[in-house]
């Protein structure tokens, strides 16, 4: 009997651990996410600012003339490989945030 109750009591006590562990996982998993969104926000926010000088630079080059039109012409390039990285950098978040997601569930 005091066998049994002694493995009762440790098993308590490792419910209530892994409960813990829980917690701090599911905390961990909610910073993650609100970290990933504002992440996602901001970078979102930059891809519509890009496009916004995209529509500027495509204006200027009608207006320009055609020396202007081949130095435009680079500066879009450069933004547009920037906006490139930026759709990379959003599709890894989301490919982590699923991970995560998947990894909790698991769990």
């Amino acid at each position: 009997l005091k066998h049994a109750k002694s493995d009762f009591e440790f098993s308590q006590q490792r419910e209530q651990h892994l409960k813990l562990q829980l917690d701090s996982l599911k905390m961990e998993v909610q910073k993650m996410h609100a970290t990933n969104t504002s992440i996602l926000s901001v970078q979102k926010s930059e891809a519509m600012h890009f496009q916004d000088e995209k529509r500027i630079l495509v204006q200027q080059l009608e207006e320009d003339s055609e020396a202007r039109y081949k130095d435009i012409a680079l500066q879009l390039e450069k933004k547009e490989n920037v906006l490139n990285k930026l759709r990379a950098v959003i599709s890894r978040l989301q490919e982590e945030n699923a991970s995560l997601r998947d990894k909790h569930s698991a769990e």
